[in-house]
């Protein structure tokens, strides 16, 4: 079978041409006796393309399940997916879950042509090939992550198929999956390159290394979580910085590991649905009101300047000016550093975890908590999830970090989630989209979805 090569990008589902910051065009279909060296570093451009979508990983999607955002006008299925409520033929679920297995699939079929290359130490337009391996096996585990976490139970393929054959494999188990991503993220990580030469812009190795600390975290490896976070915390490249709104105002700030970006063709759209009218934006999701009050009670903190007033009034009074340049050309931070503190925190759990915990405070302009303010382990694990929630707000963590914490921790999710039941697998996982399971009989649905 004549088997041809995806490349996801934007122009792709906009039927619109576009062009990012990387280095070559975006190519969208490529047939696998046309792959040749030549053509590699296209090849990676679209991986990255595939990526940077705002529909291949609807970040805000997780902000708006959680208590960070609120359903304003316009999509009627961000109203769906911000009540918790959200039906089997929700178009963003479906939207979400094809572009990203679109892209796992294009990842698969650019890693089979690289395998079949001798010698892995080849330069091929500035890497090597296993450097090209290093970062579409990584895209790859990112993509599954991403699919494991919103969906828990996820078709895992790893072979260079077609969509259409990818589209007749049912659902490998998270337990199944998350060694795999692992094995890409370690493979990646010995073999891409250092940030002091990618920098943040591409994949590296201590972007790699933070991805790491992520799933490990997720999976409750925390004493591996610990390991790689720490190799951030040490690293003298990088580091967290007193100068919080600066972050999204220079994209060359110290603490981003990794981000992707858009120019005003490509319009990375997630700012343009924070903003409001006047600030030229659609403020489809503004800011919950739980999280304004949250920024509230503590004013010297630095980070509260990424919400600003509306001019409405509530409960759409604020908006989230993270992403604030007016022609979309924001980026979107895959990892940052502070990241790693909060993870290092949690590891080391209470009291010797409020250390980490207090670097990110102080630098952030707030006091230092103390064992005489937190007294019990309860108390840390709740304070340590709000401070991931101001940290990390509208970057895509915080309805996993509900999930997580709250199971992990025993704290009650319907505190912060009051329209949900409580902890359970119609509340954990979306659904399966109705158009994936008829386009493939052998997927099943997750509980508590018809």
């Amino acid at each position: 079978m004549r088997h041809t090569l995806i490349i996801l990008t934007f122009a792709v589902l906009t039927a619109s041409s576009c062009s990012n910051y990387f280095d070559h065009p975006p190519t969208y279909a490529i047939a696998e006796e046309e792959i040749t060296r030549e053509i590699y570093p296209v090849l990676r451009t679209g991986l990255y393309d595939g990526i940077q979508s705002p529909w291949t990983l609807f970040w805000l999607t997780e902000d708006n399940s959680a208590d960070n955002l609120v359903y304003r006008t316009s999509f009627f299925q961000h109203g769906e997916i911000d009540n918790n409520q959200i039906p089997i033929d929700n178009s963003f679920m479906n939207t979400n879950w094809s572009n990203m297995f679109r892209a796992i699939v294009a990842c698969n079929k650019f890693i089979a042509a690289l395998n079949q290359e001798s010698d892995k130490t080849a330069s091929v337009g500035g890497l090597t090939i296993n450097q090209y391996l290093a970062e579409a096996r990584a895209i790859r585990a990112y993509c599954y992550y991403h699919g494991i976490k919103l969906w828990g139970d996820f078709p895992y393929v790893d072979e260079n198929t077609t969509e259409e054959e990818a589209r007749t494999i049912a659902r490998s188990p998270v337990a199944q999956i998350i060694p795999k991503i692992i094995d890409d993220l370690k493979f990646a990580q010995v073999n891409t390159r250092l940030y002091t030469v990618t920098g943040p812009k591409y994949l590296s190795q201590e972007a790699i290394t933070a991805l790491l600390a992520r799933v490990y975290l997720y999976n409750d490896d925390l004493t591996n979580a610990g390991i790689e976070a720490e190799k951030i915390i040490a690293s003298t490249s990088m580091g967290i910085t007193n100068d919080y709104l600066g972050i999204w105002r220079a994209s060359n700030d110290r603490e981003l590991i990794f981000y992707l970006t858009a120019n005003n063709v490509d319009q990375n759209a997630h700012g343009f649905y924070l903003r409001a009218q006047n600030n030229n934006g659609r403020f489809e999701l503004p800011v919950d009101a739980t999280l304004v009050a949250d920024f509230a009670l503590e004013p010297t903190d630095s980070r509260r300047g990424v919400i600003e007033a509306s001019g409405l009034a509530l409960p759409y009074a604020y908006q989230s000016i993270k992403y604030n340049n007016a022609d979309n050309s924001d980026i979107w931070p895959v990892a940052r550093v502070a990241e790693m503190y909060l993870i290092s925190a949690e590891v080391n759990g209470y009291p010797a975890g409020l250390t980490r915990l207090n670097e990110v405070r102080v630098t952030r302009g707030l006091p230092a908590l103390t064992t005489d303010v937190i007294i019990t382990e309860r108390e840390f694990y709740t304070a340590l999830m709000r401070e991931r929630r101001l940290e990390l707000c509208f970057e895509g963590h915080r309805f996993t970090d509900l999930k997580r914490m709250c199971r992990k921790y025993n704290l009650d999710i319907t505190q912060y989630l009051p329209n949900i039941t409580g902890i359970n697998d119609t509340n954990l996982w979306y659904p399966v989209p109705l158009t994936q399971i008829n386009l493939n009989p052998n997927l099943t649905q997750n509980s508590g979805y018809f």
